[in-house]
């Protein structure tokens, strides 16, 4: 759940300490999924991406592994791409640059737990040309 409020930057503090109190009283599992399955609806319900964005995130969900890049998206949804790196940047609090590359890094990560690929062939996969490029976004987002 934390993960989920870095993601939603500007959900407030007290809500997720709200939330760590309901689970710290849960008498069962049954009842922590349900308080659980509750707040992250409840979460979803407050924080909802306009049409445009979904799209945009869609794509990169997509196409991580091609070569994107804002111009070439905002041009197939026929949007400015000032605009549309705004309303990007506004809503998710990521630039479009930074949304690929999280996407990019966390299926490197998964490439790493459950492949047997090496790191330039991840590298690869995911859509980096650039291996160095590539150890530097992933030391940026992993540490």
């Amino acid at each position: 759940m934390t993960d989920v409020y870095h993601r939603f930057k500007q959900l407030e503090r007290s809500r997720l300490e709200d939330y760590f109190q309901k689970i710290e009283s849960s008498q069962d599992l049954q009842t922590l999924l349900t308080v659980t399955l509750s707040h992250l609806l409840d979460i979803r319900e407050r924080h909802q991406y306009s049409h445009h964005v979904e799209e945009v995130l869609d794509i990169i969900k997509r196409e991580y592994q091609t070569e994107l890049t804002l111009k070439e998206v905002s041009d197939r949804l026929f949007l400015n791409t000032v605009y549309l790196g705004q309303i990007i940047k506004k809503e998710t609090g990521a630039t479009f640059a930074e949304l690929l590359n999280r996407k990019r890094i966390k299926m490197a990560q998964q490439l790493l737990v459950t492949g047997d690929y090496g790191i330039e062939e991840i590298c690869f996969r995911v859509g980096y040309t650039n291996i160095g490029y590539f150890y530097k976004i992933f030391k940026r987002f992993c540490g």
